[in-house]
């Protein structure tokens, strides 16, 4: 069995800053971390490893800082791990994002099993599974909580969907969402983490696939645009009240009475 990792390398939204005339995230301000939902499917794609048996490829596309997901990925026992790094790639919306890590998968090697988080953090999509699914012609189940058994080109998971949950079976190779509450991350060590420091990250830019015209990549074949992004501002005014607690209730009564007429 041949399986991929989906990674992305996000800003950490915790901190990011705005720029107030651009509307623009200043992506400086703030460190980047491992996308927390791809952690999920990393562990989930090392459970089936183990249980199955196989070779894990991960694959990421991002800036220089990218790496970092991988090297991670590598301290927790993935065999080889693809960084898709080129000025051609850069401002990819999820549409041309999918299509481009599809020909860097096609680039690896078609695998059985392909593994995503359920979404980013900073794109907050949730598409690229469903999107890379049809572009390669895979099956695709989201929401995977389960994975019970892989048989016969088959696999058995189960979805939980809401208060829904769905025993499914479909054909290899498949595309796995894993829901975001399951399969608990595993930590490395710390001598894993100085090993795969020393793992050399093979890259692949927009010479290594299988398309060559460059208008096929990145901000400018993005049919998504982004006018403007901000963040949204709270007006709130306090008021201390003094008086009786009768007076300060029926105060606060009227002022109730007059929001909901609005």
């Amino acid at each position: 069995m041949n399986y991929v990792v989906c990674l992305k390398q996000v800003p950490d939204t915790r901190n990011i800053m705005q720029d107030e005339k651009t509307g623009s995230l200043i992506r400086e301000s703030a460190g980047s971390i491992t996308n927390p939902n791809d952690h999920n499917a990393l562990e989930a794609c090392l459970q089936v490893r183990e249980r199955f048996g196989g070779v894990i490829n991960a694959i990421t596309m991002g800036p220089k800082q990218a790496r970092a997901c991988l090297r991670n990925a590598l301290a927790l026992g993935v065999d080889e791990a693809f960084h898709m790094r080129d000025n051609l790639f850069s401002g990819a919306d999820v549409l041309i994002t999918a299509n481009t890590l599809a020909l860097g998968i096609k680039n690896i090697g078609l695998p059985d099993i392909i593994f995503c988080g359920k979404q980013s953090i900073d794109g907050d999509t949730g598409q690229v599974g469903a999107e890379l699914a049809e572009i390669l012609g895979y099956s695709h189940v989201y929401y995977v909580s389960e994975i019970i058994d892989v048989r016969d080109k088959e696999i058995i998971v189960i979805s939980k969907m809401g208060r829904n949950t769905e025993k499914i079976k479909v054909k290899l190779p498949t595309i796995l969402s894993i829901d975001n509450e399951s399969f608990k991350p595993r930590v490395s060590s710390y001598r894993d983490k100085i090993m795969a420091q020393k793992i050399i990250l093979k890259i692949i830019t927009k010479k290594d696939i299988d398309d060559n015209n460059e208008n096929n990549f990145g901000y400018q074949a993005s049919p998504t645009r982004v006018n403007r992004i901000f963040m949204p501002k709270a007006f709130r005014k306090g008021k201390i009240l003094s008086g009786s607690t009768s007076q300060n209730v029926d105060l606060i009564l009227e002022r109730i009475s007059n929001w909901e007429e609005q």
